[in-house]
């Protein structure tokens, strides 16, 4: 056993020996029983492991998913965040799922990826991981109830409970039309990959793990094994740019399952002519690639792959122009109600207090404080206000005359003995949220808003560049934008809003309506050829569900992976590596939104 952690005679053969045994026992004790279960009573049996980013982090974890997942007769990953990962990981499911002959891999995807997730990043994630063959999507969380705990659970809860949930119809009919133009992955591949599995089982010293984020692998040190995974992902990455279809296996694979005939290698029901074996690998027969080049399959090393697979990179085609047309400004239509995170403070006696300052109070009138979890009282400037079940949560009515001479508005909530101990609340009503400050541009990204905040009555006229510090920071509702369009000839056109930020938009010309669209391109078709004229377009556009549910004071705010922690302001590993202990700033964060510029056509050559 010393060999697992020091460098003695035959440490690489007894390591090996050691994690490949570990690998069979979990696949016995576990997953084969699990399996055969399912296939005795007729069900589909499906399973993610932990780690599956790289060798190197799947190892002290699961072993070797190529052998644990080959019992799985549904193999899957699980994909975390909202940016597309590494190009190596996605492909094993895709080819275990080939070569064990299933009709399909599955994912669970975007995991702890925020409320800022868009129909934008959903796009780029979901083409990321269709582009490597998986068909099956499972979003990770879609709750029942947003209570306090649901909103701040790895989020988001998808659909039903982002902004632009009503989007999603037609964000699936797209991404059903740009996956019908990927490359069939299941037609013959063009090159096996080997893994060097056993590479990093032999040189692999616990230690090296120490200082390894659990959370996605990153932060592995160069040692030898962490070397030998350094290099395989940079050739599966160089793989996958140059366009070559691509499957993954390990050595034990090929020299256990992998039968030669007739310049073939075959794993199951999987045939490959051409094998890249990366740096690293390790056979127990040393003959074995020898044995390959013999049966007449063309072995490659990380040296001369290139010269000898073909590159298959797509051309993008260019074939549209644009011109814009007469057209008046923006005009943004006030909305019927607006919102405000109402971010309580706990008091020595366990109630919370929340305090809000008002402008000109009778002219916002009556208002509404809605609470996501059941709670004991409710206070409000001393008056205590009936609590009514609704809407998924508690809606508590706030007349006029409760604050009509009143310069503030003091919340004082009572939490429900053994309930949760600071819910999530908003108070709605019609009027604006000014920060006291002027607000800030954190980046291209973000504004940052210092508090406190203050209540205003609706404005009249609202600058629709801008709707954060308009008065809409946490607003959940779309606004309406609009303008005329006056068009001197006719022309069958796409529709292009510029200089947009906003989740998603909803368009509307002439009173019909064109559809949905979204960034980075936000271009809506026209149904018909326009004729010559005015038209009136109408623009419903889509907030950040950042902007409602946050962590609006996180130090880093809308980030691509957002965990309960950061709720609290306690710094985890979703977090940078040089983030403070307390992560909870003074200022809040918010999505930018707003239109500033005009409306393009874009016309086909």
């Amino acid at each position: 056993m010393p060999l697992l952690f020091i460098e003695g005679e035959g440490y690489e053969r007894f390591r090996v020996r050691y994690w490949e045994l570990l690998t069979d026992a979990i696949l016995a004790g576990f997953y084969q029983p699990v399996a055969d279960w399912c296939e005795t009573y007729g069900k589909k049996f499906t399973a993610h492991l932990k780690a599956e980013e790289s060798p190197f982090f799947q190892l002290s974890y699961s072993g070797s998913c190529f052998q644990v997942l080959k019992a799985v007769e549904t193999p899957a990953i699980d994909a975390l965040e909202r940016y597309p990962g590494n190009n190596y990981y996605p492909r094993i499911v895709h080819s275990v799922a080939m070569q064990q002959g299933r009709s399909a891999s599955l994912v669970e995807a975007m995991g702890g990826s925020g409320w800022g997730v868009s129909p934008e990043s959903f796009t780029n994630y979901v083409m990321w991981l269709a582009s490597h063959g998986i068909e099956q999507f499972v979003l990770h969380l879609n709750q029942l109830k947003l209570n306090t705990k649901a909103i701040q659970d790895w989020p988001p809860s998808m659909p039903n409970h982002v902004t632009w949930k009503d989007a999603f119809p037609a964000l699936l009919a797209s991404l059903q039309e740009q996956a019908a133009m990927l490359p069939d992955l299941k037609a013959k591949p063009n090159v096996l990959i080997v893994t060097p599995t056993r590479g990093i089982m032999a040189t692999f010293d616990p230690k090296d793990t120490m200082q390894m984020n659990e959370h996605d692998g990153s932060n592995i040190p160069r040692s030898a094994s962490g070397i030998i995974n350094e290099k395989l992902l940079a050739l599966v990455e160089a793989c996958y740019a140059s366009g070559i279809h691509y499957e993954l296996s390990e050595e034990r694979v090929i020299e256990e399952d992998g039968i030669l005939m007739n310049g073939t290698l075959r794993i199951g029901k999987r045939d490959y002519n051409h094998v890249l074996v990366a740096d690293g690998c390790r056979w127990n027969d040393t003959g074995m690639e020898d044995k390959m080049r013999s049966a007449g399959i063309l072995v490659y090393g990380s040296d001369n792959w290139q010269e000898l697979l073909p590159s298959r990179v797509p051309e993008i085609p260019n074939d549209e122009v644009s011109s814009r047309v007469r057209q008046s400004p923006w005009t943004v239509q006030p909305p019927q109600t607006n919102q405000i995170y109402v971010e309580f403070q706990d008091q020595s006696d366990g109630k919370l207090t929340a305090e809000l300052s008002l402008e000109q109070p009778v002219k916002i009138g009556s208002m509404l404080l809605f609470v996501h979890d059941r709670v004991q009282e409710v206070r409000i400037n001393g008056q205590s206000l009936t609590i009514v079940p609704k809407h998924g949560g508690f809606e508590v009515n706030v007349p006029e005359i409760v604050f009509a001479l009143a310069s503030k508005l003091t919340i004082e909530v009572s939490p429900l003995e053994g309930g949760e101990a600071c819910p999530i609340a908003f108070l709605r009503g019609r009027f604006a949220v000014i920060s006291q400050d002027e607000p800030m541009e954190k980046d291209e990204h973000q504004w940052m808003l210092k508090g406190p905040f203050k209540l205003v009555p609706m404005p009249a006229a609202i600058d629709g560049a801008n709707l954060i510090s308009s008065g809409f920071p946490f607003a959940g509702l779309p606004i309406t934008m609009s303008k005329m369009i006056h068009m001197d000839e006719k022309s069958v056109t796409t529709l292009q809003l510029t200089d947009v930020q906003a989740s998603a938009a909803r368009v509307w010309l002439a009173g019909e309506e064109l559809g949905w669209c979204w960034g980075p391109d936000f271009q809506v078709p026209t149904p018909k050829e326009l004729a010559a004229g005015s038209y009136e377009l109408k623009v419903n556009l889509y907030p950040s569900t950042f902007n409602m549910y946050g962590p609006h004071r996180h130090i880093d705010g809308d980030r691509y992976l957002t965990s309960p922690d950061q709720y609290k302001g306690i710094k985890n590993f979703a977090d940078r590596p040089d983030a403070p202990e307390l992560t909870k700033v003074k200022e809040s964060h918010f999505v930018k939104w707003g239109i500033s510029g005009d409306v393009r056509f874009i016309h086909q050559k």
